[in-house]
């Protein structure tokens, strides 16, 4: 089964080249990583960064602030890293434990599987507030912590979802108010549905939603 990177199929070819060295050159904590462009005002390397953040909930050492430094024909991305290897693979065995936990006698059913994750996820989680750490916003905070932004709720609810056999990515959007908020698209039998597991969207009507009922309540987004 092909898991959806959402992020990654919104860029232009040449930002999905981007895309793959970053993200690679990241995993292998390189320091600078630079990109040869013919127009790097004209380049977005921020689209190419948050789609990455986006796309891989395993990026979760990596801080969401990015440095960037243009000369000439040239963009070099500074990563900020929130801490050594050594941690991060502590770290993991860590989320490792409480995803196999996690994901323990679920049942066989698809729908089932998912609405069994998702009471999980909405159970687990609750908001930072206003007093939000780099945490919060992966499944570092999401999962160990049980505090997460929408964008850490989001990546655990992938993390979950394509664990257990069930497509699943994450999108960025606007809620009615217009900020910006992300959440999930799962695929069940062929058919997509917006799942919103942030503050509890299960008990909101948030979901399963289609395309137009998510319109409905005001939610915008993109989508290929």
């Amino acid at each position: 089964m092909a898991f959806p990177c959402i992020g990654y199929d919104l860029l232009s070819e040449k930002q999905k080249e981007m895309y793959d060295v970053f993200r690679a050159d990241v995993f292998s904590r390189k320091k600078f990583i630079t990109f040869s462009v013919e127009d790097p005002a004209g380049t977005d390397i921020d689209e190419v960064f948050f789609a990455v953040r986006q796309d891989d909930p395993y990026l979760f050492f990596l801080s969401k602030m990015l440095r960037v430094e243009t000369y000439l024909k040239e963009i070099t991305v500074i990563p900020k890293y929130l801490f050594g290897s050594l941690k991060e693979k502590m770290y993991l065995k860590k989320l490792d434990a409480v995803i196999n936990e996690m994901l323990e006698n679920l049942p066989e059913d698809p729908l089932e599987k998912e609405k069994a994750i998702y009471k999980k996820i909405t159970s687990r989680i609750s908001s930072p507030g206003e007093k939000r750490k780099e945490e919060n916003y992966s499944i570092l905070g999401a999962l160990l912590k049980g505090i997460a932004t929408c964008d850490g709720t989001a990546l655990a609810v992938k993390v979950l979802m394509n664990r257990a056999g069930i497509s699943c990515g994450c999108v960025h959007g606007r809620k009615e108010d217009g900020t910006g908020h992300m959440w999930n698209i799962v695929e069940l039998n062929g058919t997509f549905y917006h799942v919103d597991a942030t503050k509890g969207g299960y008990l909101d009507g948030i979901f399963n939603l289609t395309d137009e009922e998510m319109e409905r309540k005001g939610f915008r987004w993109e989508f290929n």
